[in-house]
């Protein structure tokens, strides 16, 4: 999933968000508003993730995400 996606998706996303990163406040989604780069970064202020850790979690989770809705289909 490319930024793109991420921010036509980011409503849904956002929901899953809280969970997965359950440090994130409504503030710091509010303030990533869909963009890859800004949740990269909250990601490594809160988590204290690299750029590549936070890029690879990222990845990861959206996939996980791609593949249940694949399946719902």
């Amino acid at each position: 999933m490319n930024a793109d996606n991420v921010k036509e998706q980011w409503p849904q996303i956002r929901e899953l968000a809280r969970m997965w990163w359950s440090v994130l406040s409504n503030d710091d989604l509010d303030q990533i508003n869909g963009r890859l780069d800004r949740l990269i970064g909250k990601l490594q202020d809160k988590y204290g993730f690299t750029k590549d850790q936070a890029a690879r979690d990222i990845e990861d989770r959206l996939a996980e995400l791609q593949r249940a809705q694949a399946l719902s289909h």
